[in-house]
């Protein structure tokens, strides 16, 4: 039996805002009790309404009288999403007050009649509530005041762009398996199976595709010549130094994409992939068994782990755990889920992480870091620290065709370049 698209949608968001779950975990159970042609617009709702939420709660703000009680977030998360039909979408009001009403829950009696009335005060004061509330940054960039003040203290020229690139749909992008095919091999055969795509000027394994596509349309996919990965991302394993018969440490590695790279990068590498979940690394394990690689898998807590003399390796990648605030145009939870305390607890973290690998790394070899984050306490911030406790730490210079030197690493910014996400990357090598 399949359930209402919109109420699906409802309790996706109610499971994020209320119970702090990750979107791409409520959506998945959502689109599973909805019907094949309703999947697309659960997701629409969802993603939508989280995208713009701190907007469409400043508006609900102005006509609700008395904030709703905990209990009754599930009313909240319905005004929610026709808020953003309304407003956003811009769908007939009629159509859209109705539609809520009807999927309100039957048990709150009340909850008809509010959401009837809330509605229609939304669809008749819109134009003047946007007035009203023009001046405030919450509204006009969709993100929480406390992200809006961080970005713009750190970079005010491109704040605007980065809150711009945060509230658009991100494209779809292949990596390219160069042991299968060239970059213009791979183009040609996207292109003769109906898959429009352009080549990226950022990463010269990247193919940006015009339209969102299904994986299982993709030829070679299930084979491995082509993974789903954001071109910023695919960088790592064209930064990082891997050679031939070296040994490689990817920490942090689920999903997989980054170890399936770097296996991509170089022969007869041995590529060892940690992560703390053991759940993500079956994801791991499945990208390797569908990319046809070899690793070799360790759970473990990266920031303690204890490695041995012999365990030493000549590359290390370090994506460490971070804000996420460079992907939020994938993630738009993260406005809900991160706050403003988990900055420095992320940095903490991100330090120690570094601290312990650095131990771990030969004489000689490099180390990665990077982040999807566009914060410099995540950032560059962390490796002026790092490179003024070891003084046997080296910055190797990057240079790439968008973003910024910050002087300890570079910085990429969805806003530069739509076709790409935020993300930061310093090398070091080891002295």
């Amino acid at each position: 039996m399949t359930l209402n698209p919109r109420a699906l949608a409802a309790k996706a968001v109610l499971q994020v805002i209320k119970g702090g779950e990750s979107l791409t975990a409520s959506l998945s159970n959502a689109q599973s009790k909805a019907s094949p042609d309703d999947r697309s617009l659960v997701a629409q709702l969802s993603y939508g309404s989280l995208r713009f939420e701190p907007r469409l709660s400043l508006i609900l703000s102005q006509v609700i009288e008395k904030p709703l009680r905990s209990k009754d977030l599930d009313i909240y998360s319905l005004l929610l999403l026709g808020c953003y039909e309304l407003a956003e979408l811009q769908r007939p009001a009629h159509a859209v007050v109705n539609e809520y009403t009807e999927i309100a829950p039957n048990k709150k009696r009340w909850a008809k009649g509010f959401i009837n009335a809330v509605l229609r005060k939304v669809a008749s004061q819109h134009s003047s509530l946007a007035n009203q509330l023009s001046a405030q940054d919450r509204f006009t960039t969709a993100h929480p005041d406390w992200l809006v003040g961080m970005i713009k203290k750190a970079w005010p020229n491109r704040a605007d762009n980065i809150f711009d690139a945060n509230n658009t749909q991100a494209p779809m992008t292949l990596r390219v398996n160069l042991s299968h095919h060239t970059v213009n091999d791979a183009q040609s055969k996207l292109t003769e199976a109906g898959i429009a795509s352009s080549q990226s000027p950022l990463c010269d394994t990247a193919l940006v595709l015009d339209t969102p596509t299904d994986v299982h349309c993709i030829p070679g996919f299930s084979a491995g010549a082509f993974s789903v990965q954001d071109e910023a991302a695919q960088l790592a394993s064209r930064l990082l130094p891997v050679g031939d018969n070296t040994k490689v440490l990817d920490a942090c590695a689920a999903p997989g994409g980054k170890t399936c790279a770097l296996l991509e990068q170089a022969q007869d590498i041995e590529v060892t992939a940690v992560d703390i979940d053991s759940k993500r690394l079956q994801r791991v394990q499945e990208n390797l068994d569908r990319c046809g690689k070899q690793a070799t898998l360790l759970c473990a807590d990266i920031s303690e782990y204890d490695f041995a003399s012999d365990q030493l390796y000549d590359s290390i990648l370090a994506d460490v755990p971070c804000s996420a605030t460079g992907v939020i145009r994938r993630h738009p939870d993260i406005k809900q889920l991160r706050q403003p305390d988990d900055i420095a607890a992320l940095s903490t973290l991100q330090q120690k992480i570094l601290a312990n690998l650095w131990q771990a790394l030969k004489s000689g070899g490099h180390l990665l870091y990077a982040t999807c984050s566009t914060l410099p306490r995540e950032n560059h911030k962390v490796i002026e620290s790092f490179l003024n406790l070891h003084q046997d730490a080296l910055l190797v210079p990057i240079c790439l065709s968008n973003g910024v030197d910050t002087g300890a690493g570079w910085q990429l910014f969805a806003g530069d370049d739509l076709s790409h996400d935020g993300f930061f990357y310093a090398l070091i090598k080891k002295q």
